[in-house]
C-alpha cells in the first residue's frame, strides 16, 4: 500500500480538509469531475504526492456503479504500460465496507495474476489509518470513495526518483 507523504510546512490538514469538503459539496453533481479535481488540487497542488503531476496527462478517471468497472479498469491498467486509472464509486460506501472492497480488489489482483503488476491505493472520505495521528489521515482522504490502480513498475520509478532527489539533497 502506498502512503503518500505530505511536502512542505503549514497545516496540510486544514487545506486538504477545506478543498475535500469544498469538492465534496460539488461532488453530488459529478463524481469524475471532482475527483479529477481532487487529483489536481489537493494531490498535486498541495504536493501529497511527489510524482502525482508526471502521471496527470495519463490519469484515466472513471465512476463505477457496479464491481464489473473496477475489474474492468484493473484489467486495463494490467494490460497497458504507462497506465494509471482512478475509479470514483458513484455511491456513498461506509469506510468500514470500502474497505472491505479494497479486500475484495486485492484478492481480484492476486486472482487476475496482476501481482507485481497492478498496485492498488485507496482514498475515501472518512479515510483513516489504524495508529496514526489525525493528521496522517488527510493524505488519503478524498471527496468520493475512490479505488487507484497503479502499474507496480511506474511506481517503483518513481519512488527510486524520489530517493534519488532526497540522496542528491544530503549531498548538499
Amino acid at each position: 500500500k502506498i502512503h503518500l507523504r505530505p511536502q512542505g510546512s503549514g497545516s496540510v490538514g486544514m487545506r486538504v480538509l477545506s478543498s475535500v469538503a469544498r469538492l465534496a459539496a460539488a461532488a453530488e453533481a459529478c463524481p469524475v469531475a471532482s475527483t479529477a479535481a481532487w487529483v489536481r488540487e489537493v494531490v498535486i497542488g498541495l504536493r501529497l504526492c511527489p510524482w502525482a503531476a508526471g502521471a496527470l496527462p495519463g490519469l484515466k478517471v472513471t465512476m463505477a456503479l457496479d464491481d464489473a468497472l473496477v475489474l474492468e479498469e484493473m484489467r486495463r491498467v494490467a494490460a497497458t504500460p504507462a497506465a494509471t486509472s482512478l475509479v470514483a464509486l458513484g455511491r456513498p460506501v461506509e469506510f468500514e465496507a470500502f474497505l472491505e472492497l479494497c479486500a475484495r480488489v486485492d484478492e481480484a489482483i492476486d486472482a487476475e495474476g496482476f501481482r507485481g503488476t497492478v498496485q492498488l491505493a485507496s482514498f475515501h472520505p472518512d479515510y483513516r489509518f489504524g495508529d496514526t495521528e489525525p493528521v496522517g489521515h488527510w493524505t488519503n482522504r478524498s471527496p468520493f470513495p475512490t479505488l487507484h490502480f497503479l502499474r507496480e513498475d511506474e511506481v517503483s520509478a518513481a519512488l527510486a526518483a524520489v530517493d534519488e532527489d532526497d540522496d542528491d539533497r544530503d549531498d548538499d
